[in-house]
């Protein structure tokens, strides 16, 4: 056997590393989804995510903080342009963070429909995309 073969780095024995955690705990949030969300809820996002991590909230979408993968598809999909990584939200729309945070700690959300749905559901009375197109018709 090499010489340090049992050790980790810089004479880390194998048995004392570190094991890594990859598990999210509030209040951090990878992307947070903003304002031009609201009144919007185009779902567009919600198609290519490849894990389902996003939710329907009363007047906009989330994205659950410990199941988004961030591989960042959603980003360009929207067309609003209102979904950021948790860093680069801009200054206006900050408290978007806090209100991902809360929203999941409630954790009465439903998982969000695709955009083929949610466009059917729309013209369809008593659902929840007619309501919420009829509080938000400009």
């Amino acid at each position: 056997m090499c010489p340090g073969a049992d050790l980790l780095g810089a004479g880390v024995p194998r048995d004392e590393s570190p094991t890594p955690t990859i598990v999210r705990s509030y209040p951090t949030v990878a992307y947070v989804i903003t304002e031009p969300c609201i009144g919007t809820k185009d779902h567009a996002c919600v198609d290519v995510c490849p894990v389902e991590c996003f939710y329907e909230g009363p007047d906009q979408l989330f994205i659950n903080p410990d199941e988004c993968i961030d591989c960042d598809a959603c980003r360009p999909e929207c067309p609003v342009d209102a979904i950021f990584p948790d860093t680069d939200v801009p200054s206006e729309w900050e408290k978007y963070i806090q209100k991902a945070v809360d929203v999941f700690k409630k954790g009465d959300l439903k998982v969000a429909i695709t955009r083929e749905k949610w466009e059917k559901e729309k013209g369809v009375a008593g659902t929840a995309a007619n309501s919420y197109y009829q509080n938000y018709k400009k």
